[in-house]
């Protein structure tokens, strides 16, 4: 069967993502995204997406596939599913978690984290710890969540990670990240009751 001449841009934005996935955006290109459908370059220019609109749509669903990881419950807690989701998403969608990175994607990934730090904000102000803290404090809280998160998402990312077991395995991980919390949330208390009236 010869093959398909004519994609739409869906076709080929999901093509993209696969070559994404696989081998890094640094390496998304239309020739990559034709080997992909195995077809040759010219039906990627007809499909009527340009390569700029086809590298911020990545940048979407990547934020997407992270809000799913963030939002699948393992704990029962919000804000560590939201910290675990994180870190997960850095360890199985290595490539994606890098799109996060990339000077070229700058305007889309801030536009998304904003998003993201809101969402992630109603998620935490209405968590039971949190309820008796002021909206400043919430957000130093957030900010300094997403510091933690994102170092051990930057580990876990890395070959490096194969060196230190606590980080290893998705149960080591959530309880790694279940401990270090633990500490986190008793010194934030502690802040609170030295700043007591």
């Amino acid at each position: 069967m010869p093959p398909k001449r004519e994609y739409k841009a869906e076709d080929v934005i999901d093509a993209a993502l696969e070559v994404v996935r696989e081998k890094g955006f640094n390496r998304l290109s239309t020739r990559t995204i034709a080997e992909k459908l195995h077809s040759s370059t010219m039906p990627i220019y007809y499909s009527g997406i340009t390569m700029p609109d086809i590298e911020k749509e990545i940048a979407k669903r990547a934020w997407t596939i992270l809000e799913e990881y963030q939002s699948k419950i393992r704990t029962g807690d919000p804000v560590l599913d939201m910290i675990i989701g994180f870190v997960m998403f850095a360890r199985e969608e290595k490539n994606l978690f890098r799109c996060f990175r990339s000077d070229k994607l700058n305007a889309i990934n801030i536009v998304n984290a904003e998003k993201a730090f809101m969402k992630n904000m109603k998620i935490l102000e209405t968590h039971e710890i949190m309820k008796k803290f002021s909206s400043e404090r919430v957000t130093d809280v957030l900010i300094q969540g997403w510091i933690f998160a994102n170092g051990i998402a930057l580990l876990v990312n890395s070959p490096i990670v194969k060196t230190i077991p606590e980080l290893n395995s998705e149960e080591s991980i959530i309880r790694f990240i279940k401990d270090a919390t633990r500490i986190y949330w008793r010194g934030v208390e502690s802040i609170m009751e030295d700043n007591a009236p």
